[in-house]
């Protein structure tokens, strides 16, 4: 609608799209503004999430780990190593069974994991390898059994009557341990867990016994680890304790990186300091103690000290994954984290 200036003109107003610079009254010029203004892009970030790249794992990996054949394949590299100083070489049934027992525990565990989450407020908690399961646990499931049967006919036929006794026992405390896990929600799991130690109540703890029982169990019946002897100490209590340790650093780490991401950002995380160092201070010490006890180990028991060695690389290279744990991917970085377990192999390369 027209106005009027002071003499008493219509004068019409700004065309649109345009604005009027001026100072007091007098009028300077006349500038069009565009009716769209030009974006710029924009990146929105999580606070957290760092301004670097984020580093994955290789897709063949990743499957190995989602698949399950992460653990077996530690399992089997470690009852080698714990074979290797002994000088002798355990048989292909013997490895293969230790393979299929550690595989269907595995899918068995992590497909009551993803049952129990499933539609409930633990869904959060469940992870890739969760998911991959659940997805698959009309495959992963039959085949889980055929392994266990087939465990036990090759256990049966061809393994020894201590070693086949010793792996009863084992697999007792397995299923006392799954049942204590997986049925919390029952009264008899309560009991149990309730008349259990504190200590060994522990999921980590609990697991890392349990994976050592079983890496060292192949190679338990050509060696009597309950003698007084000096050798004893070498050659097995020091390596299987020091196993229990390291196999109890990998489980908590993932659960600690785990829990983690899980939590909600907070004030430290996002000024860039870390929330916890604990997983870095433990793999430090274990590998420093893994390094010093391969130093002091006598001379005529180097196998053990390499196989210890072994041990201290393996906790060295998990206090390098909890420094880089921002740079890589969870799935990337659970996957790794099984794979630096695997230093045992390179005894074999001699």
């Amino acid at each position: 609608m027209p106005c009027c200036n002071s003499s008493g003109v219509p004068q019409h107003g700004p065309e649109l799209g345009a604005y009027d610079v001026g100072i007091g009254t007098d009028r300077i010029k006349k500038v069009p503004l565009p009716l769209v203004q030009p974006r710029t892009p924009l990146r929105i970030t999580h606070p957290t999430e760092p301004i670097h790249r984020i580093v994955d794992t290789p897709r063949l990996i990743a499957l190995w780990h989602l698949a399950s054949l992460d653990a077996p394949t530690v399992a089997v590299a470690w009852a080698l190593g714990f074979a290797w100083p002994q000088d002798s070489r355990l048989s292909w049934p013997l490895l293969l069974i230790l393979a299929l027992v550690t595989w269907a525990i595995y899918v068995t565990d992590r497909l009551l994991d993803a049952r129990a989450g499933m539609g409930s407020s633990a869904r959060a908690a469940l992870r890739e390898r969760h998911f991959f399961h659940w997805r698959h646990r009309r495959l992963l499931a039959p085949l889980a059994a055929g392994a266990a049967c087939c465990a036990a006919g090759f256990a049966v036929a061809s393994i020894s009557s201590i070693v086949f006794e010793r792996g009863a026992f084992v697999a007792s405390a397995s299923l006392i341990y799954f049942y204590a896990v997986h049925a919390r929600s029952n009264h008899w799991s309560a009991r149990i867990s309730a008349r259990l130690p504190s200590w060994l109540a522990n999921k980590e703890l609990a697991a890392a016994l349990l994976i050592t029982a079983g890496c060292i169990l192949p190679s338990c019946a050509r060696f009597h680890p309950f003698t007084a002897e000096r050798s004893a100490i070498w050659l097995f209590w020091t390596p299987c304790l020091y196993l229990v340790a390291l196999m109890w650093l990998n489980c908590w780490s993932i659960a600690t990186w785990e829990s983690a991401v899980s939590e909600q950002p907070n004030p430290r995380a996002q000024s860039g300091q870390p929330r916890t160092i604990a997983p870095l201070k433990a793999a430090l010490l274990l590998a420093s103690s893994g390094m010093l006890l391969a130093l002091l180990a006598p001379t005529s028991y180097s196998h053990s000290a390499a196989l210890l060695a072994c041990g201290g690389a393996s906790a060295l290279l998990l206090a390098l994954l909890d420094r880089l744990r921002t740079q890589i991917t969870p799935l990337a970085l659970r996957a790794t984290a099984d794979l630096v377990m695997l230093t045992p192999l390179f005894l074999l390369l001699r």
